[in-house]
């Protein structure tokens, strides 16, 4: 369970894009204070700062910089700073759906002092025997009612147009964004980078800011002074190893259409990078996509590259040929084989294609990519094969 700080900050995301306030996990929170409790235990919370990359940080405004290298990004922090008395909130840092290609970092801003927020923390980790779930919802949220976004940085991969947000946004979230400014800051490392501001009205910030509206508007006034010196780089969410050191089991014996035989674990040992797509032959899609993987295939195969296609709803080698019968002759040049028995539990597919990365290590290498999107593939295949760095295009 995340800690009661990243679950209702996250949940405060949506706020920030003038959504409902909803799923911040209030009663999970509340039953395990209960329990503890009842248990004569301490209910600790770990209010550490996150790693970066992480979806939610509070920062210290005593430093000099904030690195945020989920979205690839380091903010130089503006002298005023460390002068404000409320506390500053990073969301994102991270994609917004993984294999999209739209990274986003949003810094908000929190009213509260520090000393307003622990002893907020003091009531809420201390309740009274007779506090309510609903009365422990009420404190939670008029606490984190003077809360908005000061910007947000967007970084899109270079296939993606920036006009395309509005309707990602209506997409995942059933809402357009309210950007009131946007500038583009820049590209590296095959993402371009741009700035937006939200757009409130003055009686939604002063109903919602209260006592403190007039900090909010200093700080929403001097965003470009958060823009000098800003560094921009290649987001390490996408792609990245995955922060686990778990080695996957890849035993598996595959067959091809032509009746050959191969064991994945061996082609993870002798090559840099691996990739293995699931595809279904009743799906236009899928079957299409042959095609892009061999593509890869000729470009990057002797490059530390090997390439599989696995057919999920493949019985036998014969049905393979139903498969590439239109994938130009995809067949001779890279292993597409019947799913071995097994392999569903190592990688969990429910959507077609969905392609997964594995490093010479056994690794997974980033969130796997569900959908045909060979833009991403080969982001991914030259940032593991060390043909970009994290800089910038070499």
């Amino acid at each position: 369970m995340r800690s009661f700080r990243k679950s209702m900050l996250r949940s405060l995301l949506f706020l920030s894009l003038s959504l409902t306030l909803a799923g911040c996990g209030y009663v999970d929170t509340w039953n395990d204070i209960l329990h503890a409790k009842e248990n004569k235990t301490t209910y600790n919370y770990d209010f550490s700062i996150p790693n970066p990359g992480d979806d939610i940080s509070s920062l210290e405004k005593d430093q000099t910089k904030w690195e945020i290298d989920g979205a690839g990004l380091t903010i130089k922090v503006p002298e005023f700073v460390h002068d404000v008395k409320g506390n500053f909130i990073i969301s994102g840092g991270e994609e917004i759906y993984p294999g999209d290609g739209v990274v986003y970092m949003t810094l908000n801003y929190l009213g509260h002092s520090d000393e307003e927020y622990e002893a907020f923390m003091e009531q809420i980790l201390n309740p009274d025997e007779d506090t309510t779930v609903e009365e422990y919802e009420v404190m939670i949220s008029d606490f984190y009612k003077p809360f908005r976004t000061v910007f947000s940085v967007y970084a899109l991969d270079h296939y993606r147009e920036f006009d395309e947000l509005n309707e990602y946004f209506e997409q995942m979230y059933a809402a357009k964004p309210n950007f009131a400014k946007t500038k583009k800051l820049g590209s590296s490392g095959g993402y371009n980078f741009y700035m937006v501001q939200n757009e409130y009205s003055e009686e939604d910030l002063k109903e919602a800011m209260g006592e403190y509206y007039e900090e909010y508007r200093d700080v929403y006034s001097r965003m470009p002074e958060f823009m000098e010196g800003l560094e921009m780089y290649l987001p390490v969410t996408n792609p990245s190893v995955v922060d686990q050191e778990d080695v996957l089991d890849l035993g598996f014996e595959m067959t091809d259409m032509d009746g050959k035989s191969h064991k994945l674990s061996d082609a993870v040992n002798e090559n840099t990078l691996t990739m293995i797509s699931f595809f279904e032959t009743s799906d236009p899609e899928s079957v299409t996509e042959l095609t892009a993987l061999q593509e890869l295939n000729k470009k990057y195969g002797e490059k530390g590259l090997a390439v599989f296609a696995i057919g999920a709803d493949i019985l036998d080698e014969d049905s393979v040929y139903l498969a590439i019968a239109n994938s130009q002759e995809a067949k001779s040049e890279f292993p597409v084989c019947v799913p071995p028995v097994g392999i569903e539990n190592v990688f969990s597919t429910a959507v077609y294609p969905t392609t997964y990365f594995v490093d010479q290590k056994g690794r997974l290498v980033g969130e796997p990519i569900y959908g045909s999107s060979p833009e991403m593939y080969e982001k991914r295949i030259k940032k593991m094969l060390g043909i970009i760095d994290k800089k910038g295009d070499k």
